[in-house]
């Protein structure tokens, strides 16, 4: 009977330590550095003077993001592209791009424990290149490279809702995404040889921005919709991978020299794996 006591004892203490709410934090530790494999690819049809253009864009690309410190609540990044090939197809052009002149050159990336950006800025100088993924910036990227996560503690089958908006600095001007995303977790996982939070996700986005580039002004408003999933290794605090897909419809005013309206739909799908 005392051995059957100590039985119920031992099922009842791994029941309660695995139904508790879980934190979830990023804890890059500096010193630490972390690389990531990302590839994508983009179907763009753009309309512009009753002319259709479809554009198929696909990149392989591998970064690696090195911690700095840790102050309060926000942790100091840099970030370094190690391969970046692009292949584009089009009426235009069909090429396979090797981007050399943006390797190992450093990117700053400030963001909270939570995956909120706080800044995105070039250390070196990086060359103008207009195939970063339609002409922008070379640290876009890391603009929203980490999931958001919620700053309450979430259970394992927990439900949240970000809506925070993110202010994209790119192309000479800002564009501001508004997310009305649902996030379910789907318990734990073993993922890549981490025990992992399952994360799907699912919801929708409005785009707003405006800028100049080249003496001409834009203006830019649209909506899409994105779903995914992510894997999650809440103890060390990492990403392990990430599963995204996303479509947007977007109209730009073009105003200056020359005035076009150019309404704009893509379809964006994208993996990003920790490589060990």
């Amino acid at each position: 009977m005392k051995n059957l006591f100590y039985v119920y004892l031992i099922i009842l203490m791994v029941s309660l330590a695995f139904s508790g709410d879980i934190s979830l934090q990023y804890k890059l530790e500096p010193g630490s550095s972390y690389k990531y494999k990302v590839d994508s690819s983009v179907k763009m049809v753009q309309e512009m003077m009753g002319q259709e253009n479809v554009s198929d864009i696909k990149s392989d690309v591998l970064v690696t993001l090195t911690a700095d410190s840790l102050k309060d609540e926000t942790l100091f990044l840099h970030a370094v592209y190690e391969d970046f090939v692009i292949d584009v197809s089009s009426a235009r052009i069909d090429t396979t791009l090797s981007m050399q002149d943006l390797l190992n050159k450093r990117i700053k990336v400030e963001m909270t424990k939570w995956g909120n950006t706080l800044d995105v800025a070039t250390i070196d100088t990086f060359p103008k290149t207009q195939m970063m993924q339609g002409g922008s910036d070379p640290e876009q990227l890391f603009y929203r490279f980490f999931p958001k996560l919620p700053v309450e503690s979430v259970s394992q089958d927990g439900v949240w809702q970000i809506t925070d908006p993110d202010t994209i600095e790119t192309m000479g001007g800002k564009v501001v995404v508004t997310p009305d995303v649902e996030y379910t977790a789907m318990g734990t996982e073993t993922w890549n040889g981490h025990e992992c939070l399952k994360v799907k996700y699912v919801g929708d986005l409005t785009l707003e921005g405006e800028g100049s580039q080249q003496g001409f002004n834009f203006f830019m408003e649209g909506d899409g919709s994105v779903e995914g999933t992510y894997y999650f290794d809440a103890k060390q605090g990492v990403v392990v991978q990430i599963d995204n897909s996303s479509t947007q419809d977007v109209t730009i005013a073009i105003t200056g020299q020359q005035n076009l309206t150019i309404p704009q739909s893509q379809v964006v799908s994208s993996k990003t794996v920790l490589v060990e």
